[in-house]
């Protein structure tokens, strides 16, 4: 049996033996590609990099919805009540690919990459009512963190990271609930001062060539990063207990991945409304 992504599954194991929370976490269907934290990181990032007539239309939709952080957060808090959504945040993209295929990977269309290329028309065209415009944003504002999570453009076998068990910390969990959440949070606890922290880190020409590309190419350097890193680092054995090593390469991929999706998400808003 499944569980339904109304529940975190580190809220639920915090009431449950360490076994049973271990099969939680590794069964657990994923809302979140970063968590809240990597998330509001990103939106804020996005906020700072954003253009002027973007910023005004961002106002204009998010002004009742809580700003642009709400809205960094909200498709992940609907995921309960709408659990078709949940299919949304992510790509399975096969081990043996050696290009991104579409037509393969996301043949329903409702993978992250297609996703946002939809709610962006949505958006840009103008044409549907306000709350389905407002819905579109908020959409796109999270699922462009989703893309640029790298397992959440990992292998179907095993869920996104989702069904490997790992040790951090001395805690037991998924491989995925390890790069959504506990390796964001090495980063800090204030989302504020991390995403100031990054823009300051920021050059020009990484703001130059991380703009480069569409969503096709961010979702394969997201799938290859998933391959290198995430899945190609891991230590043996199973539970795979991370290294310092492998630590060490997960939170420069995070950190980066995080700057790219503010940064990328603030150009895709600025082409949504030139």
């Amino acid at each position: 049996m499944r569980l339904s992504v109304i529940s975190s599954p580190r809220r639920i194991c915090r009431a449950l033996p360490a076994a049973l929370c271990l099969f939680v976490a590794l069964n657990a269907s994923p809302a979140w590609a970063w968590g809240p934290l990597g998330h509001l990181i990103v939106a804020r990032i996005a906020e700072r990099e954003v253009g002027s007539k973007a910023a005004s239309r961002l106002r204009f939709y998010l002004e009742k919805e809580g700003g642009i952080e709400s809205a960094a957060r909200w498709a992940g808090d609907i995921a309960g009540e709408r659990p078709d959504t949940a299919r949304w945040s992510f790509i399975h993209i096969a081990p043996s690919a050696m290009e991104l295929d579409l037509t393969q990977q996301c043949p329903a269309n409702d993978c992250v990459t297609v996703k946002i290329r939809e709610f962006e028309g949505i958006a840009r065209l103008g044409v549907r009512d306000r709350t389905q415009i407002t819905e579109a944003v908020k959409f796109m504002i999270h699922l462009m963190g989703d893309l640029h999570q790298p397992l959440h453009a990992g292998y179907a076998s095993d869920e996104g990271g989702g069904k490997i068990p790992v040790l951090l910390n001395g805690r037991q969990m998924s491989l995925l609930d390890a790069w959504e959440t506990t390796l964001v949070e090495r980063l800090g606890t204030d989302d504020a001062a991390i995403a100031d922290r990054l823009l300051q880190k920021m050059t020009s020409a990484q703001r130059e060539q991380w703009s480069d590309g569409n969503l096709r190419d961010w979702t394969w350097e997201s799938h290859l990063l998933a391959a290198r890193v995430a899945y190609g680092a891991l230590p043996s054995g199973s539970p795979k207990a991370l290294n310092e090593d492998y630590i060490a390469q997960a939170a420069q991929v995070i950190e980066t991945q995080l700057m790219k999706a503010g940064v990328r998400l603030a150009r895709i808003l600025d082409r949504t409304w030139p």
